[in-house]
């Protein structure tokens, strides 16, 4: 059999090799990245830009989370977007 990781504290070993993305959580964090050179993997769905940034819908009623840069945190999702 071969040999398993050493989990310490309830995290496997580093390894050098970079980490793809980030992590969703379930607080006001939303997104967790653990290393500098993580890969951003979203984009903004405004420009384009690269980000892990979550934000909700610009309308107070929808709780549709959105990938938006912070210069589009203001957008509303494809249901709220034709209201003012």
């Amino acid at each position: 059999m071969p040999a398993q990781p050493k989990v310490t504290k309830g995290l496997l070993p580093h390894h050098s090799a970079p980490r793809l993305g980030s992590v969703y959580v379930f607080d006001g964090r939303r997104a967790v990245t653990f290393s500098e050179d993580a890969a951003v993997l979203s984009s903004c769905i405004r420009c384009g830009e690269p980000t892990a940034r979550l934000e909700n819908c610009a309308d107070p009623s929808c709780r549709t989370e959105l990938v938006l840069c912070a210069e589009h945190e203001d957008v509303r999702c494809a249901v709220h977007a034709a209201y003012p």
